[in-house]
């Protein structure tokens, strides 16, 4: 049952942009609040937002601000399979990362149907510009080049390296799947 057991966080929902296509799927034995796509394949989860702590065994939790969980084809909500290539999460305290974040996991899906070079080429060339625009520098060449490059000491955490590198290994795996 859903149930606005979170109205801290619904104050929040008005004040700040949504993705196209999100909404509020938090249930009422959730601990934390949540929005998803209308497929359930992304959830971004809420576990601290301003005005809005949520708290654990009467503790306050030390989290970051922002969970997204994304598969490109399975419900996220009770999936076990992390290791799936297709699985990618972040932690972030940052919301506009939480957007790009989402952008660029619709982008993979975007090129896993097309064949158009140029698309897999802006699409690559977004990504990075998104990420030299929060000071870490992906611009050394190519995917791969990138990938091979690139250090956990080079991004502000554990988790967005692990998602950079998640989001490069993917598009690699589609870039060679295509003939152009």
């Amino acid at each position: 049952m859903q149930n606005d057991n979170f109205p801290e966080f619904t104050e929040w929902q008005k004040n700040h942009d949504m993705p196209e296509g999100f909404s509020n799927s938090s249930w009422h034995n959730d601990v934390f609040p949540s929005i998803s796509n209308e497929n359930g394949t992304i959830y971004v989860w809420f576990q601290s937002v301003e005005g809005f702590v949520s708290e654990l065994d009467g503790k306050i939790a030390d989290f970051n601000k922002y969970y997204i969980q994304m598969h490109e084809t399975d419900e996220i909500y009770g999936l076990d399979n992390y290791e799936d290539r297709k699985y990618n999460e972040l932690y972030t305290n940052d919301w506009n990362e939480v957007l790009n974040a989402i952008k660029s996991f619709n982008n993979l899906k975007i090129l896993e149907k097309s064949n158009d070079i140029s698309t897999h080429i802006d699409i690559y060339k977004s990504f990075i510009s998104y990420y030299s625009s929060i000071g870490i520098d992906l611009s050394d060449g190519d995917a791969s080049e990138v990938l091979y490059a690139l250090t956990p000491k080079d991004c502000q955490s554990e988790s967005q390296y692990k998602y950079i590198v998640d989001f490069l290994k993917r598009f690699i795996d589609i870039w060679e799947s295509k003939e152009f």
